[in-house]
């Protein structure tokens, strides 16, 4: 077994099959559009609920959770949808917890299955509960997860998510962005009208100062007005995750700003968003026992004709989880490679599906009589372990 390494931002993988035919074309299920739909639809928030946590039957409690981050159905997707239906869908995950209190062996099911597309729409159900920490020493097996959609137009989406969506940038939907920043910026704000203020002086919060849980995803959204003398007043937290060094630090960078006043006028109701990203990773070792590559994949070349190109997935990069995938393949004689599966991944197989993308279109050098059985272990670590963290307006 060989062993590729993806640091980000870079990544590398492995791959192979025996005599591949043409991958199939994937069809997903488009739920039929609905009469009382309108035709030009609003886009709809996502937001997922926990309804309940069990494990061999019994309630069980996480010591640190977070909930998964909203997303955003566009108008021209949100439309094959009728919004009444999608309220009864469930995602259930199932998992497994080890004895580090880590949920392994991460697997969705939506409920029902024809909702299956709407998964698609919701990326950080599986890497968010990755984060979550149980008591050590215990393990458990057949845990359920249970988490009920809720969708919602902009209009009708409480205020705490959308400042959730704009400060963490969740969504790059024109439509849905201007409907939230109606929602979320007061009218009567004069702030954002032209000629918009300038910048003197601008600070940030000493963001590797501020303590942070591993895979966290921290913000805060404050609003301020502007004196005449171009000075930062009457600051105001609209909303946060909940980060009370974030929510200090931010409030003092701010405090500390200046604006030009030689044509400025002073105004009111200026937004600005504070986000840091997880500071600490979440770590999945790799199996103590790797799997060994079949008798008939002995012989096969390390060297690629055509090397994997593996990203790094990037729902689990954006929280900072280092993980793992088995990935199984064969070799055809020309060199082809085909029946690529993920055969074992942590902490879900999910993290292992970019890595089996990349294989099925790599290439060994042409063999007498090809190879099967092939495994490749593909690990999933952070390059350097510094918060992104960004101030946007």
């Amino acid at each position: 077994m060989s062993l590729f390494t993806i640091l980000v931002p870079l990544a590398v993988a492995s791959s192979s099959v025996s005599t591949p035919p043409p991958p199939p074309r994937v069809v997903l299920p488009v739920p039929a559009i609905s009469g009382d739909i309108r035709r030009n639809s609003d886009p709809l928030v996502l937001k997922l609920e926990q309804r309940s946590l069990i494990c061999g039957g019994q309630p069980v409690t996480p010591l640190l959770s977070q909930e998964p981050d909203p997303a955003v159905l566009n108008g021209r997707v949100a439309r094959r949808y009728h919004q009444a239906d999608l309220k009864v869908r469930f995602l259930m995950l199932e998992f497994d917890i080890n004895d580090l209190g880590q949920a392994v062996n991460i697997r969705s099911e939506v409920i029902p299955e024809k909702g299956a597309l709407l998964a698609i729409w919701l990326p950080d159900a599986i890497p968010v509960l990755a984060t979550w920490q149980f008591a050590k020493n215990q393990p458990r097996e057949a845990c359920q997860l249970q988490l009920a959609l809720n969708t919602n137009t902009v209009a009708d989406t409480d205020m705490a998510t959308l400042i959730k969506l704009r400060a963490l940038k969740l969504t790059s939907d024109k439509t849905a962005r201007r409907q939230i920043a109606r929602r979320i910026i007061s009218p009567d704000a004069t702030c954002l009208k032209k000629p918009r203020p300038r910048f003197l002086v601008r600070n940030s919060p000493d963001y590797l100062a501020l303590s942070s849980n591993p895979g966290a995803i921290n913000y805060v959204a404050l609003v301020h007005d502007i004196d005449a003398e171009g000075r930062v007043i009457n600051i105001r937290n609209s909303g946060n995750s909940g980060h009370a060094e974030l929510n200090q630090a931010a409030e003092q960078s701010l405090v500390s700003n200046q604006y030009a006043t030689s044509r400025d006028p002073a105004r009111t109701g200026c937004p600005r968003y504070y986000k840091m990203s997880p500071k600490k990773t979440v770590t999945y070792a790799k199996p103590e026992e790797e799997t060994a590559p079949a008798e008939t994949c002995k012989g096969l070349p390390e060297d690629w004709i055509k090397k994997p190109d593996v990203e790094y997935p990037k729902n689990f990069l954006r929280r900072s989880i280092e993980g793992w995938a088995e990935i199984q393949f064969d070799v055809a004689p020309w060199g082809q490679v085909g029946n690529v599966s993920v055969l074992r991944a942590e902490p879900s197989t999910t993290i292992g599906d970019g890595a089996k993308r990349a294989i099925q279109v790599a290439r060994k050098a042409a063999s007498e009589r090809g190879y099967t059985g092939c495994i490749e272990m593909v690990r999933f670590e952070m390059k350097k372990n510094e918060p992104d963290t960004k101030v946007s307006d």
